[in-house]
């Protein structure tokens, strides 16, 4: 677990034209669809994030990040899931920048509250 917490502090891969909402989705991960292009992570209360679907659930494409961040991205997913550690992510509150299925943008950056 303290592996974990230090090893998860912001993986940043935002874009500089994306604003976004800030720390939302404090909690552990209840289900995560990962598929080959992109991933779905419902998670419980994540906040609002524009104008996507406010349904606990909140989204990414792998094509947004490099090889190095998908693998960390995943890696962090995955240990947050299986321990079932809290994470916070970060999620866009742009209007209409939603991520794959309509669900909040996920931007890469995950802490552990």
């Amino acid at each position: 677990m303290k592996l974990l917490k230090s090893f998860v502090v912001g993986l940043v891969m935002a874009s500089s034209s994306t604003s976004y909402a800030g720390w939302v989705g404090e909690g552990v991960i209840d289900v995560m669809y990962v598929y080959p292009g992109y991933t779905v992570v419902v998670q419980g209360a994540t906040g609002n994030g524009g104008n996507c679907a406010n349904n606990n659930a909140w989204s990414f494409s792998w094509g947004d990040f490099d090889a190095l961040a998908q693998g960390r991205i995943q890696s962090v997913l995955l240990a947050a899931y299986l321990a079932q550690t809290p994470i916070n992510v970060v999620v866009s509150d742009t209007i209409n920048d939603c991520g794959p299925e309509g669900y909040k943008k996920f931007n890469g950056q995950i802490a552990l509250p």
